[in-house]
């Protein structure tokens, strides 16, 4: 989870926080 966790840190906002979540869960 961390690995792509990593990837996406640049790329998190507000809106689309709940869609990475989502797709981790």
């Amino acid at each position: 989870m961390m690995q792509i966790g990593r990837e996406y840190h640049e790329n998190l906002t507000p809106e689309n926080v709940d869609e990475i979540l989502a797709k981790l869960d």
